[in-house]
């Protein structure tokens, strides 16, 4: 719903440039390549942080090249949103995401 809403809201005014995996990924491509790809040609990363995401290795993965990629540009490109509620507890493993 938020991909839709800011894909109909800032397309035409040509503020976004939105990518999103199921959509924007090259099939066929490997997976880590068009996740750095994805990383380090956007000027801004948003990860929605919910229990699947804490259980999807693959979300896990883009999260730790955008945290990267924010420590290695100093430019505060990684913006977190947690969806949901989310205890300390889903939490514990996740010390990067905790900070």
């Amino acid at each position: 719903a938020l991909l839709k809403h800011l894909d109909v809201q800032y397309h035409s005014q040509n503020r976004f440039n939105l990518c999103f995996e199921e959509r924007d990924f090259m099939p066929g491509e490997n997976h880590i390549a068009n996740i750095q790809d994805a990383v380090w040609s956007s000027r801004k990363i948003v990860c929605l942080v919910s229990r699947h995401f804490l259980r999807d290795g693959w979300c896990l993965e883009a999260f730790s090249y955008a945290q990267s990629r924010c420590l290695a540009d100093l430019n505060g490109a990684l913006i977190m949103v947690v969806v949901g509620s989310l205890s300390q507890f889903h939490l514990m493993r996740h010390q990067s995401i905790r900070g």
